[in-house]
């Protein structure tokens, strides 16, 4: 069996599920984001082109072959290459907008945080501890209100 024929045949199969795939993708758009649909649309479409493009290189006429391949392989190329150029766009643009999402919930995790848990402050009451010695005394819990009898301790509030 000649080898062209086999690589042919491969390639009009290849052809046909890559077509079939398409196909498949625009009836169903499987995805729920709209620009990942279009992503996955223009990506098997440039596949399919490319594999249909490289097919003509297999034409048998030699005095149109040098021609043809130079075209068809730029032509490949140029489209392949416009394909990676949207595709790490649409990543890009994903990429950004879900860091900005998880950015926002961080904050919002942070502030929450500070207004839950403002530091406590431990008021002394300086006539509690007249009369006796330093470092005892009555103190008051600015978050619950409590009072008690305690050992002072001084504590940086940031």
């Amino acid at each position: 069996m000649n080898l062209f024929i086999i690589v042919f045949d491969l390639g009009l199969t290849a052809f046909l599920v890559l077509n079939m795939s398409y196909i498949i993708q625009l009836k169903f758009s499987p995805y729920d984001d709209p620009v990942l649909n279009r992503l996955e649309e223009s990506g098997l479409g440039v596949g399919a082109a490319t594999l249909y493009l490289g097919l003509w290189t297999f034409k048998d006429d030699s005095a149109l072959k040098s021609t043809i391949m130079g075209v068809v392989t730029w032509l490949i190329l140029f489209m392949n290459i416009m394909w990676l150029g949207y595709a790490a766009a649409v990543y890009s643009v994903k990429v950004t907008t879900l860091l900005e999402k998880v950015g926002a919930m961080i904050k919002k995790k942070l502030s929450k945080a500070n207004t839950d848990e403002a530091p406590r402050v431990i008021i002394a009451d300086e006539e509690a501890c007249v009369g006796e010695d330093p470092g005892y005394g009555t103190v008051r819990d600015s978050k619950t209100g409590m009072s008690m009898n305690s050992v002072l301790h001084e504590r940086s509030i940031n």
